[in-house]
């Protein structure tokens, strides 16, 4: 939890609204981007805030300090995707080996789901799949947590395809027209899902609704962490609409950019 979050868990716990939670202190329109994560917010205003709502300095920094551990799984996550997406199957085994002592077992059966992958090979299915997706992805919970959107997006290669337009379909009941209203968490994995789909429709003609993955990545905040996405999601629309010379000058941008490895995973 970081303190955008924090800030949110509070205001909404108190009910009140976000210009009620930042009177005077923060327009409502720049707070709300703190929440979402996507503007930092200055000492000063942090301290005027707590005191104005009462919140007291202790609790409200131990709240941040309780998810230590969280947030040191998410940092051992991010580097075990990393190492997923290069394909190095030794640095996944020494990030395993320390993900291995967490106390999360649903992260230690989604880093053995990544091991087991690499091994295996990208388009055989981990003896484990099945269990992992029955366990994070029961109920419509999954929808507000970014780390299991992003363990779905991560897997979309592994999973039966005619399984992906359902799970498309549920992203996009609950995300169109507010995505960009949402945490760039949220946002980010998202994007990696809609990414991951399209590339997944590109290979197999079974996999339809590419529209609905186009228009959330069209939706997205302007913001640099989500401009590739969002170029992504242009290629895509012009692929998919066989705009060749569009996908010619995206290419060539991204071949100019230094982002072979983008370019390598991309249909053309």
């Amino acid at each position: 939890m970081n303190i955008g979050e924090a800030l949110k868990q509070y205001r909404t716990n108190a009910g009140l609204t976000q210009k009620e939670f930042t009177q005077n202190i923060l327009s409502p329109a720049h707070y709300s981007k703190i929440e979402r994560n996507l503007h930092e917010i200055s000492a000063n205003d942090l301290l005027k805030l707590l005191n104005q709502n009462k919140i007291g300095y202790s609790d409200f920094f131990s709240s941040l300090d309780q998810n230590s551990a969280n947030n040191q799984d998410e940092k051992l996550s991010e580097k075990l995707l990393s190492a997923y997406y290069d394909r190095d199957l030794n640095k996944a085994k020494e990030i395993y080996t320390q993900i291995n002592t967490s106390n999360d077992n649903l992260f230690k059966l989604q880093a053995q789901l990544i091991l087991n992958t690499l091994q295996s090979g990208r388009h055989k299915f981990p003896k484990n799949k099945d269990k992992i997706i029955q366990k994070v992805f029961s109920g419509n919970h999954w929808l507000n947590d970014s780390n299991k959107i992003r363990i779905l997006a991560t897997f979309i290669e592994v999973l039966d395809p005619l399984d992906l337009p359902f799970f498309l379909n549920q992203i996009y009941q609950k995300y169109q027209n507010n995505l960009d209203k949402q945490t760039l968490k949220i946002q980010e994995s998202v994007a990696s899902f809609c990414i991951n789909y399209l590339y997944s429709a590109s290979q197999n003609k079974n996999i339809g609704s590419t529209n609905k993955a186009i228009q959330l990545l069209t939706e997205l905040t302007e913001c640099p962490e989500l401009g590739i996405d969002k170029i992504l999601g242009y290629y895509y629309h012009c692929y998919f609409t066989a705009q060749k010379e569009q996908l010619e000058i995206i290419i060539t941008i991204l071949k100019k950019s230094n982002l072979s490895k983008i370019l390598d995973i991309l249909p053309q």
